[in-house]
């Protein structure tokens, strides 16, 4: 369907290595046509109930995962195609079973148009859905409260209806998949890795409630805007957004990293309360200004912000030490380009490495009490910091 990005096939690729290989167990206890005469097989998971599963002929790898729904085998083409439809209940040797789960791998590489599971699956294992080209559309049950890692990996689905009782969205539940709106569900508090390199996604609505998203949406060029919520409290791995033009951090975020490689993004706002950031590369971004005066940051860390087209920066007056490196990106070693216009520094810092501003064209010297930052080509770029008598700089590494 699409070219895969590198770091999502090497996400996918950590994500099945997490999983321990062991002897080949049986995929399914029983099979049963359903009332359209399309053959389903099962694996029973209690002895009132089961989870819908698949054959496979071909021994391949054989993985089992954290979830006790786990078991399979990856097969070359699942026997599973057209318009699905799984009965809640199912009668196997006078037994009466019911339909709670999709197992690991039910659906992988299938040719199915469309799914309907019954209400009362609570569990859609692991490696579900991947390369699915022929799902466009798919509702899940309201009673689904587990979706497992890699669910959806490049499939075509455009559409997924996620009900309000998901409290799990595995890793990379949606990566590479052609899905276009993202609803996170409220119950979710922890997003990882779960949109990446989502070519047309363009809309993403999150919850209050949600706390923590790790790389969740980078490689997303479609998405233009994200309104994050008032509880999110760690935000990281916007790289790589094309799309991206504006980004708000509401006062509860306390970290902040990786949001580079985003061309368009001119508008960075802080609301207060964040008091670490690190790897915030705003190279490759319109950004011109930053303001970082409502946060809450001590600590310019190395490498922690750098832009070649930055004009202006402002740091908070929390702000107590520079490292060296600061405004320096790929293991310290600078961008020459670097032209601040206006470099604001608080009152209050007394440390600061003497390798702080490598980077950038200014040369600053340490007289007398005075720190003073000026341009190769005064007076255009001048910024002089009184410091007080506890002061210091800082040659360490």
């Amino acid at each position: 369907m699409k070219t895969k990005h590198f770091l999502s096939a090497i996400l996918l690729t950590a994500s099945l290595a997490a999983f321990a290989q062991t002897p080949a167990p049986h995929t399914y206890d029983f099979a049963v046509p359903n009332s359209k005469g399309d053959t389903i097989w099962y694996l029973i998971t209690s002895p009132r109930t089961v989870a819908v599963s698949f054959r496979c002929d071909s021994v391949s790898t054989v993985i089992k995962s954290d979830h006790y729904l786990s078991w399979g085998k990856l097969p070359p083409r699942n026997l599973y195609q057209g318009n699905l439809v799984v009965p809640d209940k199912v009668g196997w040797q006078s037994v009466e079973y019911r339909v709670t789960a999709v197992a690991a791998f039910a659906f992988w590489n299938t040719s199915v148009e469309s799914v309907s599971l019954p209400a009362g699956t609570d569990s859609i294992g692991n490696y579900n859905f991947i390369n699915c080209s022929g799902l466009k559309k798919l509702s899940l049950p309201d009673s689904v409260r587990y979706i497992g890692d890699c669910c959806f990996w490049s499939a075509d689905l455009e559409e997924v209806h996620l009900g309000d009782l998901v409290s799990h969205l595995g890793k990379l539940a949606f990566g590479a998949s052609g899905i276009r709106r993202f609803v996170c569900p409220p119950l979710v508090t922890k997003i990882e890795q779960c949109c990446v390199n989502c070519p047309y996604l363009s809309e993403v609505i999150l919850p209050e409630g949600l706390d923590t998203i790790i790389y969740g949406f980078g490689d997303t060029p479609s998405l233009k805007y994200i309104h994050f919520p008032n509880t999110l409290v760690h935000v990281s791995g916007f790289g790589q957004n094309s799309g991206l033009r504006e980004v708000v951090f509401p006062a509860s975020v306390r970290t902040v990293s990786y949001f580079s490689g985003c061309p368009h993004l001119s508008s960075v706002e802080f609301l207060g309360g964040t008091d670490s950031i690190s790897a915030f590369g705003t190279s490759d971004t319109s950004l011109l200004y930053l303001d970082l005066s409502p946060t809450r940051m001590r600590v310019w860390k190395r490498n922690s912000l750098y832009n070649e087209k930055m004009r202006g920066l402002i740091l908070p007056q929390s702000l107590k030490k520079i490292d060296a490196y600061a405004t320096g990106m790929f293991g310290g070693h600078g961008i020459s380009e670097i032209t601040y216009v206006s470099l604001v520094l608080p009152e209050k810092v007394d440390s600061i490495h003497l390798h702080a501003w490598v980077g950038i064209p200014y040369y600053h010297e340490h007289v007398k009490g005075e720190l003073v930052l000026k341009s190769v080509e005064p007076p255009k770029i001048y910024y002089e910091f009184k410091m007080d008598s506890n002061s210091k700089l800082h040659p360490e590494m």
